[in-house]
């Protein structure tokens, strides 16, 4: 796969799982996103040394939050929201 193919297959299952969480309380909703992460963090694991693993992980929540929080305009002007 490609970068192209990969944003493309992205959107689609973001598109899925939006329909599967619509309506649903916030706390549901929430609590399926993070138990998602958690797990897609946990499958990152260096069998020889607990401490990479744990910095690893680490590094990979903020990469993940900073992502979250350039996409959130964007998620505004889609949603038609005034801020």
């Amino acid at each position: 796969m490609n970068l192209g193919e990969d944003i493309n297959q992205a959107r689609e299952l973001s598109v899925t799982i939006q329909q599967l969480l619509k309506g649903k309380p916030n706390f549901v909703q929430a609590s399926v996103l993070a138990d998602l992460l958690s797990l897609w963090l946990a499958a990152h694991i260096d069998l020889d040394s607990e401490k990479n693993t744990h910095r690893h992980r680490e590094s990979l929540l903020s990469m993940h939050i900073a992502v979250v929080e350039k996409l959130v305009p964007e998620s505004v002007k889609e949603l038609r929201l005034p801020w």
